[in-house]
């Protein structure tokens, strides 16, 4: 039996472009479950104005840059991925109290990958989609700049995002598997390292404050609503000016 053969079938399993994409759709219904995130709306409903607004060799770069965020969102869930699993059983066998987990696993050795020091390493994809966002904004008219500049922070956020769900998946699949030895004592002590790394993964939050982002998130949502509404009657305004 060949056992490079069937982790290579695993891998490819796990590392889907299914997968990816309910991952990226999971943490995006999470975030907005209590504050609506104003500006992935923005992105959303901006993009097919955004198109109109340029030439077809703008908007062909910006599908190239969009295409490599989204390989980006890969990268991230395969460098999060095993780091998550790794992270569960050294919570498991070590007195640790796993309050900073993502941090030491993922966050901070991302900027030691191996892969960061050539062109194909995650934060240097990140930097370079930055870069040619830049060089479209500068090509742009004034009314697309403040569309392109939007960009970067939503796929930013989503980046990020894989890399804590990627995370996540990792470290529930190691937790199963520990979970499977059917030890309860071991697993009532492991809770308390479960609990900080959700609340660090802000799966998890205190109720003050779910209640604070709740009242903050209506807050700054309604504010920008009011100004995109504002922005779009300004648009018409114009338009019916420059009728003949």
């Amino acid at each position: 039996m060949n056992f490079n053969e069937q982790v290579d079938a695993i891998e490819e399993m796990i590392y889907s472009d299914e997968r990816v994409k309910r991952l990226l759709h999971g943490y995006l219904l999470d975030k907005d479950k209590f504050v609506p995130d104003p500006w992935e709306e923005l992105y959303t409903e901006g993009r097919p104005a955004l198109l109109k607004l340029l030439t077809d060799s703008q908007r062909r770069k910006l599908s190239d840059i969009e295409g490599a965020y989204r390989h980006n969102l890969h990268h991230a869930f395969r460098f999060a991925f095993p780091r998550g699993l790794c992270a569960i059983f050294q919570q498991y066998y070590s007195d640790g109290t796993g309050e900073t987990a993502f941090h030491d696993w993922v966050e901070e050795q991302l900027l030691t990958e191996p892969l960061a020091r050539f062109n194909r390493g995650l934060l240097n994809r990140q930097n370079q989609c930055a870069d040619f966002l830049s060089k479209l904004e500068e090509e742009a008219d004034e009314t697309a700049k403040e569309y392109i500049r939007n960009i970067k922070s939503v796929w930013d956020d989503r980046v990020y995002g894989m890399l804590q769900y990627g995370f996540y998946l990792g470290y529930r699949c190691g937790l199963a598997a520990i979970a499977e030895e059917r030890m309860p004592q071991k697993l009532e002590e492991l809770e308390k390292k479960i609990l900080l790394t959700e609340f660090e993964l802000k799966i998890i939050d205190t109720r003050y404050t779910q209640e604070a982002l709740e009242e903050n998130g209506r807050a700054l949502t309604a504010y920008l609503l009011s100004e995109r509404d504002a922005k779009k009657r300004s648009d018409l305004n114009h338009e019916k000016e420059d009728r003949p």
